[in-house]
């Protein structure tokens, strides 16, 4: 049976893709567990963006500071574009000839 977890503070973002999101949290969270997920960007017209999720591993990098990756299980596309929108907007990739 997989668990449900619910974290009981705020999470910070490190990185988000279609696929899912890696946090920065102050509190373990155990891989394989599933949540519901609901988060925003601050200059998007979407107010919050909500996924079913699964905790794929947790890192711990300091006292109270853990990082944890979580795939996206089921999420509407409607949000899944937003996300992409978000992402796009913000790669910049540089290409030169030179060393």
């Amino acid at each position: 049976m997989v668990g449900v977890y619910a974290l009981t503070s705020k999470a910070k973002t490190k990185d988000v893709s279609e696929g899912g999101i890696c946090l920065f949290t102050e509190e373990p969270v155990e891989a394989g567990k599933n949540m519901s997920l609901a988060f925003f960007f601050p200059d998007s017209d979407c107010k919050t963006i909500k996924a079913w999720c699964e905790v794929k591993w947790c890192k711990k990098i300091e006292e109270s500071v853990y990082m944890v990756g979580i795939e996206f299980l089921e999420i509407d596309d409607y949000y899944r574009k937003k996300i992409r929108d978000f992402v796009n907007k913000r790669i910049t990739i540089e290409v030169s000839d030179e060393k």
